[in-house]
């Protein structure tokens, strides 16, 4: 599947992580992997969450855009950039 017909559409600005609205899921999902896992709280885990709590796959790739979601293979890809 071509997807680069679709890299023009996210080009509106995404609020960060430090912003005053941070999804309370968020939180959540960090507690239940501390449960899980145990450890010191830090302020995200973000690989590990992905892939030791989500079961998602991480792949990094040469990109024309930052990411993309593959629903269907359970996985994030990154612009390796």
């Amino acid at each position: 599947m071509d997807v680069a017909r679709f890299a023009v559409y996210c080009q509106e600005a995404v609020p960060s992580a430090t912003s005053s609205s941070v999804d309370p899921r968020a939180h959540a999902l960090r507690a239940r992997y501390l449960r899980m896992f145990g450890g010191e709280e830090i302020s995200v885990a973000v690989e590990s969450i992905a892939e030791d709590l989500l079961g998602l796959r991480i792949e990094e790739r040469l990109l024309e855009w930052s990411g993309m979601l593959l629903p269907a293979e359970r996985t994030i890809v990154l612009n390796v950039k």
